[in-house]
C-alpha cells in the first residue's frame, strides 16, 4: 500500500496535480485489467516494495513470463509515486484525488487471498493510536537528537496499542517494524504495513537515550470521526497529555513538509564542502582539524536536515557504472571537483545497511543507468544516506579523504542526460 503526506492545499490546475490524477487514472485501469499470473505478479511487487530488502521479481522468473511482467510493470508503474509523494505534495494531492479519504493505493495482497479492489473482507491496516509531529532540527536540538530523524508523538489515545507499549507524549519514534523512521508517511506506512496483531518492536528516544519498547498494533476503530484538539506535547517532556476519543497517525501542517533541495542547495553544498576543505588542510593540528570537521557538520546539516535528505533535479558527471555479483547497479556521480554522490559498492555492505542503495536490475532506473557513458553529463534525483557526522553518510576510508575529497552514500530515484 503506497502512503503519502500530501498537505498542502490542493490545486487542481497545477501540472503537478494533473501529472498525479493522470497516474493514478493510468494505474487503476492497468491493475484492473490483470488476471492470471499478471495479477500475482504485481501483487507480489505490493508485498515487497515496503521491506528494507525487497526480493527483486527476477529471482522468481522460473514463475513464468506473464508472472515476471506484472511484477516488473508494477514497479515501473509506482516508482514515480514512491518518490514523488515526499517531493511534490501536490503530485501527491493528483494522486490520491485529494477530497476522497484515501491513503493511497490498495493492492491486493497474494498471500491472504485475491480480494477485489473495494472488498470489505480486506485485510485492515494496523493502528496504534497516536497523534504525531513532524520534527525541526530546533524539536531535534531541545531533545538531544544530534540531526532531525524520527517523527515526535504529541498524543496517545487511551485503550490503544501505543499506550499498552508504554509510549507517551514527548517520545521521538526513531524506528518501527526494524526500519528507521525519518517522517510521518514512513510511520503510517509502516504501522499500517503490520497486521493487526502481530507484535514488533518500536525504537525510541525519551529522556535523552534510545529505548525499545514491544508494539502490537490493532485495528482502527470504526467510529473515527471526532475531531479533537490534543494538547501539545513538550518534546521529551516525559507528560502525557490530555488522551482524545480517536488519535490517528496525522500528516504533518504543510509548513512541515520536507522540500526536497534543489539546484541552489546543490551549489551552497559543495561550496562548503570546498570551503572547509581548505580550512582543514591549513589547521595546524589534529585537535583543530577535528574542530574543522564539526563545523562542517553543523553548518551541512543547517541545510540537508530539513529535506531529509532529498534531492531533486541535480547535475553532474557519471563517475562509476559497474555492477556487483548478482548483478545489481553501482553509480557514481560527481557534483563537483572534490564531491562524489555513490551508490554502495558491494553487496555486503548492502546487506548490513539499513540505507538500500544498489540498483535493482529490474527497476527503471537501472534501464536508463545502462543507457548511460561515463563522463557523460546528467540530472538526478534522489536521497542522501543520513548520518549523525553531516546528516549525510560519508563513505571515505580516512578522515582526511572525508574532508578533501567526500564520497556520500546516495540512492538514486531517477537519472537522464541532461539537455
Amino acid at each position: 500500500m503506497l502512503s503519502g503526506a500530501a498537505t498542502v492545499p490542493a490545486d487542481p490546475g497545477s501540472p503537478s496535480y494533473q501529472q498525479g490524477s493522470a497516474d493514478r487514472d493510468s494505474w487503476e485501469v492497468w491493475f484492473g485489467s490483470l488476471t492470471g499470473a499478471q495479477l500475482d505478479g504485481a501483487n507480489f511487487w505490493a508485498g515487497q516494495r515496503s521491506l528494507k530488502s525487497p526480493v527483486p521479481c527476477s529471482a522468481h522468473s522460473s514463475y513464468g513470463d506473464n508472472w515476471l511482467a506484472g511484477c516488473i510493470e508494477a514497479k515501473r508503474r509506482l516508482t514515480q509515486p514512491d518518490f514523488l509523494r515526499r517531493t511534490d505534495p501536490q503530485y501527491w494531492n493528483g494522486w490520491n484525488k485529494t477530497g476522497i479519504q484515501t491513503t493511497g493505493v490498495e493492492l491486493q495482497n497474494p498471500s491472504a487471498g485475491n480480494f477485489a479492489p473495494n472488498d470489505n473482507s480486506r485485510p485492515r491496516p494496523g493502528w496504534i493510536g497516536v497523534r504525531l509531529q513532524q520534527m525541526t532540527p530546533e524539536m531535534a536540538q531541545q531533545v538531544g537528537l544530534r540531526m532531525v530523524v524520527g517523527v515526535l508523538v504529541t498524543n496517545v489515545s487511551p485503550g490503544n496499542a501505543a499506550e499498552r507499549a508504554g509510549i507517551r507524549g514527548g517520545d521521538v519514534i526513531l524506528g518501527f517494524a526494524g526500519q528507521r523512521v525519518n517522517d510521518i508517511s514512513e510511520l503510517s506506512r509502516l504501522v499500517a504495513d503490520t497486521p493487526p496483531g502481530k507484535q514488533v518492536t518500536a525504537l525510541i528516544w525519551r529522556n535523552w537515550a534510545e529505548q525499545v519498547v514491544a508494539v502490537v498494533p490493532g485495528e482502527k476503530p470504526r467510529q473515527d470521526n471526532a475531531e479533537a484538539k490534543p494538547a501539545a506535547a513538550r518534546p521529551n517532556s516525559g507528560q502525557k497529555v490530555a488522551p482524545t476519543e480517536v488519535a490517528p497517525i496525522e500528516a504533518p501542517p504543510p509548513s512541515q513538509v520536507a522540500v526536497a533541495l534543489g539546484a541552489d542547495s546543490e551549489a551552497a553544498i559543495t561550496h562548503i564542502i570546498d570551503e572547509f576543505a581548505d580550512r582543514y588542510r591549513s589547521a595546524p593540528n589534529d585537535m583543530a582539524k577535528g574542530l574543522v570537521r564539526r563545523d562542517r557538520a553543523l553548518t551541512l546539516c543547517k541545510i540537508v536536515a530539513p529535506a531529509n535528505g532529498m534531492v531533486r533535479e541535480w547535475a553532474g558527471t557519471v563517475e562509476t557504472l559497474s555492477a556487483t555479483g548478482d548483478g545489481r547497479g553501482v553509480l557514481a556521480v560527481r557534483i563537483s571537483q572534490h564531491v562524489v554522490l555513490t551508490t554502495t559498492n558491494n553487496s555486503l555492505s548492502e546487506t548490513i545497511s539499513d540505507f538500500k542503495s544498489l540498483i535493482d536490475p529490474d527497476s527503471p532506473l537501472f534501464q536508463d543507468a545502462v543507457k548511460l557513458a561515463l563522463r557523460q553529463q546528467v540530472v538526478f534525483s534522489g536521497t542522501l544516506d543520513r548520518s549523525l557526522e553531516d546528516c549525510m553518510k560519508e563513505m571515505s576510508l580516512t578522515a582526511s579523504g572525508g574532508m578533501n575529497d567526500p564520497e556520500f552514500r546516495f540512492r538514486f530515484a531517477s537519472i537522464r542526460p541532461s539537455q
